[in-house]
């Protein structure tokens, strides 16, 4: 929950960095607005928040954070249902962005190369996340033997641990909330490109 928080926190300031310049990419599911006579109907796969106001940059339109619209979401409290949510957000995102591409984000340079930091390459995190494990792990492994198995050890070790402790309500700990967290996070977008892909 507390990291959810904190994930938010980081992507409202994302939001108000855009907003100075017309250009938020997407928006929160919980509460935006669009001009009616710019709304499109998306087919039902499409995830709206995202695309809607991503298009409306696309068309030349500017869209703005406003600071003092208060939502609120309830957080998930199971794990499953975090990482069911979760995926299905990214998978959801991916169709859209895809479907933003079709719908001229190529013809916009500027934007496309804001929406790949903003957004894909942040889904590829997984992947970058992966190669610095494994890369540690070789580096580890010709600088010295006990210490490549003390750190596979670790690993073995903590990525079991903070599940079972964010899966008993237990994690007090800010090191296995953290893990808990990134797995949770890097598990969602994994699924999310395999059915993609699929």
């Amino acid at each position: 929950g507390n990291m959810e928080v904190d994930y938010n926190k980081l992507d409202v300031k994302y939001k108000k960095a855009e907003s100075r310049l017309h250009s938020v990419f997407g928006s929160f599911g919980t509460l935006y607005a669009i001009r009616k006579s710019c709304y499109i109907h998306l087919p039902s796969h499409i995830i709206s928040d995202f695309v809607e106001p991503s298009l409306q940059l696309i068309k030349g339109y500017g869209n703005i954070f406003e600071i003092d619209a208060v939502s609120y979401e309830e957080v998930n409290a199971s794990l499953q249902d975090e990482l069911k949510r979760k995926t299905r957000i990214v998978l959801r995102s991916l169709y859209g962005y895809f479907y933003l591409i079709k719908s001229g984000l190529f013809k916009k340079p500027l934007l496309f190369i804001h929406s790949l930091f903003r957004k894909f390459l942040r889904w590829l995190l997984p992947l970058q996340f992966g190669l610095a494990l494994v890369s540690l792990g070789f580096y580890l492994f010709f600088l010295h033997s006990h210490i490549f198995l003390a750190y596979c050890g670790s690993i073995g070790l903590l990525i079991p641990l903070s599940i079972y402790s964010y899966l008993k309500g237990s994690g007090k700990n800010i090191i296995f909330k953290l893990l808990s967290y990134i797995i949770i996070l890097n598990s969602s977008i994994v699924i999310a490109f395999i059915k993609f892909f699929k």
